[in-house]
């Protein structure tokens, strides 16, 4: 009449706690199930097998890094100067590394995507993904006169030497 407070009437109970040391295989993303048979609750019947232990892998999401399939992408904001120029920048890698990236001269704002190849997320079955660097723009949102002097210095020579690009979508668009 009275339910056992341990087992809540299912008749099993165990104070055992078990630990288990589980080996990720390399590329694992979220939603990979690990299973591990007859570790999981007892059975109901005397003498049947226990059931099976499954383990659902929760990957954290990175504040800066995102992962698309086995890709590893980064976003980096750049200054106009850095975009224009080009040079080498420092990015980070896996744990505390960091690489030496060349941004090549003119490079495109919020379109361009620096590819290093093989450098991504690695299946056990030797499948690998890309590390794939976003280049964004960098608009300060404060500036100081002599800043904003450069920039009115900029404006104006745009306006009377604007890119072919531009032209070209001026004369599509206008005409």
């Amino acid at each position: 009449k009275v339910s056992c407070s341990l087992c809540m009437g299912k008749g099993t109970f165990s104070k055992e706690i078990k630990e288990f040391t589980i080996n990720l295989p390399k590329g694992v993303s979220a939603g990979y199930q690990i299973v591990l048979h007859k570790e999981g609750e007892p059975s109901k019947h005397k003498g049947g097998m226990a059931g099976d232990l499954i383990v659902n892998v929760v990957v954290a999401e990175h504040p800066y890094f995102k992962r698309d399939n086995l890709n590893l992408n980064l976003e980096v904001p750049l200054s106009y100067g850095q975009l224009i120029n080009g040079g080498d920048i420092s990015v980070p890698f896996f744990g505390k590394q960091t690489l030496m990236v060349k941004i090549p001269p003119s490079h495109e704002n919020n379109t361009s995507k620096l590819k290093l190849a093989g450098m991504g997320f690695t299946l056990p079955n030797g499948v690998v993904g890309d590390y794939v660097i976003s280049i964004r723009c960098d608009i300060p949102r404060k500036i100081n006169d002599e800043y904003k002097n450069l920039i009115n210095q900029l404006f104006e020579h745009e306006k009377k030497h604007p890119s072919e690009r531009i032209m070209n979508w001026n004369k599509k668009v206008f005409s």
